[in-house]
């Protein structure tokens, strides 16, 4: 057994070199492989044929990704003294259409003077022009009435610029109540506001941050929000979270920010959700939390 355990492993020691200049002589010999090219259609020069994945890569948010958000911390509120000859005239255009829908809303407003232009219909209200940049197919005006006072009326009012466009009213507040649940967040607003989304093709999806104000303007709230930590940037309230867009493949794509008074009593913090397809589906508002220093444990070492 010994003696044949010898010869085999002679063998095999005297078999692998050939065996293995054959291999080596092969793969030399060898072409290299051609990739394949596509000819026509969905067919490559191999015979193989391709089928491009239907969404492979699904759009994570409505808005654009490499956008930053607006410098501005609030929305500039113009009365009607400053508003511009074109867009008194539109206002004026859309008086009667504006009284008729606020009546049916409950809110009370002079129908014979509607007629007569704005100033006339609602010569007991505050109106004024929100500047709302992020939505430029719409002149959005808000109407107060009795402010600061338990018998406060308010609603907001999207005035179509084109002739495509529909006139949008939003109920903030009757008699100092919420017509239903709280505007902010009710079901009303949030329709309106797709509404908007999808009949303005000029909304601007990379302003992100601008359209989370327009929609709290929408919902009778004048808010200045947080934008920076940083205090040399100009921004009074550093002491809360900056806004910001949330995007991530198991959640919905949201837009955070803090508004601050004199809008609100006290800070809140706003988050909107989106779809990825852009409806805005869900709205949250709760108290929002200030950002408080917290010293690290151990001593102080000096990096210079």
């Amino acid at each position: 057994m010994k003696a044949l355990a010898l010869i085999s492993s002679v063998c095999f020691m005297a078999l692998s070199a050939p065996v293995c200049a054959v291999l080596s002589a092969q793969q030399q010999a060898q072409p290299a492989a051609q990739p394949c090219a596509q000819t026509s259609g969905s067919h490559t020069s191999c015979g193989l044929k391709v089928t491009p994945a239907a969404n492979a890569m699904p759009k994570l948010a409505p808005f654009a990704l490499d956008s930053s958000s607006a410098s501005a911390s609030k929305l500039h509120y113009r009365t009607m003294d400053q508003m511009s000859a074109a867009d008194r005239a539109l206002l004026r255009q859309a008086a009667p259409q504006i009284a008729i829908r606020a009546v049916d809303q409950g809110f009370h407003v002079d129908g014979n003077e509607a007629g007569k232009g704005s100033d006339a219909a609602f010569a007991d209200w505050n109106l004024r022009q929100v500047d709302c940049d992020a939505l430029p197919s719409y002149l959005l005006m808000s109407y107060v009435r009795d402010a600061q006072t338990n018998r406060t009326a308010s609603f907001t009012v999207a005035i179509p610029r084109l002739a495509s466009g529909r006139l949008h009213l939003v109920p903030v507040e009757r008699r100092g109540f919420s017509l239903y649940t709280p505007s902010s967040r009710n079901a009303m607003t949030r329709v309106v506001f797709n509404d908007l989304l999808r009949e303005d093709a000029r909304a601007a999806r990379n302003n992100w941050f601008g359209l989370g104000l327009c929609y709290a303007a929408l919902a009778g709230f004048h808010v200045q929000a947080v934008t920076t930590l940083d205090p040399s940037g100009g921004d009074p309230h550093p002491a809360y979270m900056p806004a910001s867009l949330s995007v991530s493949w198991k959640r919905p794509p949201s837009i955070t920010f803090v508004g601050l008074p004199p809008a609100q009593s006290r800070p809140m913090q706003w988050t909107l959700l989106f779809t990825r397809q852009g409806t805005l589906g869900k709205v949250k508002m709760k108290k929002a939390k200030a950002l408080t220093a917290v010293p690290a444990k151990g001593t102080a070492v000096d990096l210079k």
